[in-house]
């Protein structure tokens, strides 16, 4: 009898994920809803155009 190796599934993350696009003017309707899921505790990873 063999036996094989099998890959162990991967962790759930114990805080919800944001991918934010479109963080250009701290006023901005991007910022704020970055700025509102960071608050909630969410990890909050954004882009912006200068």
């Amino acid at each position: 009898m063999t036996t094989t190796a099998q890959p162990s599934p991967a962790p759930a993350p114990s805080r919800p994920i944001a991918l934010i696009t479109g963080v250009g003017r701290s006023i901005g309707i991007g910022a704020g809803i970055a700025r509102r899921r960071a608050a909630s505790g969410w990890d909050v990873a954004f882009t912006y155009w200068t």
